[in-house]
């Protein structure tokens, strides 16, 4: 009973992550839409970009789920779409936090989630100072078999890097950005 549960709860999941990613995507390009979000618009103009990776547990390291092969997958991302990836904290910090493991009492099963989020400095005028704080968040949850969670773990970062990259390309198209300074 516990296992056909956690099949469809496993099955459940990514549908539900389907739908509000194509949910989120949609809304900026549906017609009459003027505008980006906020949250979109903030991206516009990012060129450089420092990446932060949280730990990652150990259970998710054993499927693939390392800082180095993430740290590559997402430098040759933001290369081709002209981010640079700095060492230094100057620029605007992309963060992913991954937090996840293995269910012991379903220990064929391993779940995990993905948080992808950009920090950078925003003036607040209520408090009239400028704050480091998330202006875009994009997650990725999985739920699935130990056997597939690889496949699947290399697939979420993918997205998450190709969305950032994706809606950086198109806030930056869209928005008339001052010029840079001599």
């Amino acid at each position: 009973m516990r296992i056909r549960s956690m099949h469809r709860l496993a099955a459940l999941v990514p549908l539900l992550c389907l739908a509000a990613g194509i949910a989120s995507v949609a809304a900026p390009f549906s017609p009459g839409s003027s505008t980006l979000p906020d949250e979109q618009r903030s991206l516009a103009g990012i060129r450089q970009v420092h990446l932060r990776i949280s730990e990652i547990p150990l259970d998710l390291e054993t499927i693939g789920l390392t800082a180095e092969r993430i740290r590559t997958q997402c430098k040759k991302k933001l290369a081709d779409a002209g981010i640079e990836l700095l060492d230094e904290s100057q620029a605007p910090f992309l963060s992913l936090t991954i937090m996840g493991g293995i269910e012991p009492d379903a220990p064929e099963a391993i779940g995990f989630v993905l948080l992808m989020e950009l920090e950078q400095a925003v003036y607040i005028e209520r408090l009239r100072q400028t704050l480091e704080v998330p202006t875009y968040t994009k997650m990725f949850m999985v739920i699935e078999t130990v056997e597939r969670a690889p496949k699947l773990a290399k697939l979420a970062v993918n997205q998450l890097i190709s969305r950032f990259v994706t809606f950086t390309g198109a806030a930056s198209r869209s928005t008339d950005l001052p010029a840079a300074a001599p």
